[in-house]
């Protein structure tokens, strides 16, 4: 089971192998209304089985636990890319996840904790003053009994696994200046950043 929130239209997100190779059901959590009537009708056979459950809203602080499904508490995969307020929106997130991708602001250095103040409705704007430095997910990841297990090559998300799970088969330390990458968005992508 997972839970996604910013799925885009679907086309490239963390959870999209999950639903159609592993066969988990869950959640997308998109706001744009543009990007969920391509996931509806793109993901209509899933949507129809009850495999994958759509909800069109942003996610805020205020609103992240009254959005989900009471019955999707615990996930074996969490993943929250929201850009602007996204450490700020998983603090607040009530679920347990065995496993959470959680995106990072990699133009902060690793040493440096620190988080964009939170500003319900502040989308993106292209830049790289957004979101919050790998340290501070290290840190909200460690409250949520989370370890930092590494980062994927690209500089944008961070992997953290729960604190019950087998951790042996990870390098420790489990720290931001252990598994920081730098941005190497130029490698996937020719959007987004400037």
């Amino acid at each position: 089971r997972f839970i996604e929130f910013g799925v885009g239209d679907g086309s490239e997100n963390c959870t999209r192998m999950f639903l159609e190779l592993c066969g988990f059901t869950g959640v997308w959590v998109e706001m744009n209304p543009d990007r969920c009537k391509r996931i509806r009708e793109t993901f209509a056979g899933p949507i129809a089985d009850g495999q994958l459950r759509l909800i069109e809203a942003a996610a805020s602080v205020e609103t992240v636990n009254s959005v989900l499904p009471d019955d999707f508490r615990e996930v074996d995969l969490l993943s929250v890319d929201i850009d602007e307020n996204t450490s700020h929106v998983w603090r607040a997130l009530d679920v347990r996840a065995r496993v959470a991708c959680i995106e990072y602001n990699a133009a902060f250095p690793p040493a440096l904790d620190v988080e964009i103040p939170y500003r319900p409705g502040k989308v993106w704007d292209g830049t790289h003053i957004y979101g919050a430095s790998l340290k501070a997910i290290e840190r909200i990841g460690r409250d949520k009994g989370m370890s930092l297990v590494g980062c994927d090559l690209h500089g944008v998300n961070a992997i953290l696994v729960g604190d019950g799970e087998d951790l042996s088969r990870f390098r420790e330390p489990f720290t931001a200046a252990n598994h920081y990458e730098p941005f190497r968005l130029a490698q996937v992508s020719t959007r987004g950043h400037a």
